[in-house]
């Protein structure tokens, strides 16, 4: 299993902020509003950070993650304010079955950012013994 977190700032709008600058992390992914994702076209303009983890770094990468963008919580919540604001999760397994855990650490610190949280998973169904 692999995947990545991300935080994501959407908005129909044109972005007339630098996210790079206010929160001082430079996007991973930055998608315009009509450009071409898979076979569709994106209804919103796209921030996109993220950072990738495997199997064996979940929990710690998440717990990291989390605590650097509470590092910057005054400046999410104004962003919040204005734009649709949230962390993803994307996990791609050629397993039918997993597991994580999130520690009651790491919800805590999420609870502070007061975002909501996405699961991705992309799973290809197969069963271990």
């Amino acid at each position: 299993m692999q995947g990545k977190f991300s935080i994501s700032i959407s908005s129909a709008n044109d972005f007339t902020e630098d996210f790079d600058r206010i929160l001082s992390i430079n996007a991973t992914n930055i998608i315009r509003k009509g450009q071409v994702i898979g076979r569709q076209q994106s209804l919103y303009n796209r921030w996109i950070y993220s950072e990738a983890f495997t199997e064996d770094t979940f929990s710690s990468q998440f717990e990291l993650f989390i605590f650097k963008l509470v590092g910057l919580s005054d400046k999410i919540q104004s962003i919040i304010k204005i734009h649709d604001t949230q962390v993803n999760i994307y996990i791609q397994s050629e397993m039918g079955q997993l597991g994580y855990i999130i520690t009651a650490k790491t919800l805590q610190l999420l609870a502070e950012l007061k975002l909501d949280i996405n699961f991705h998973i992309l799973s290809f169904g197969l069963v271990s013994n």
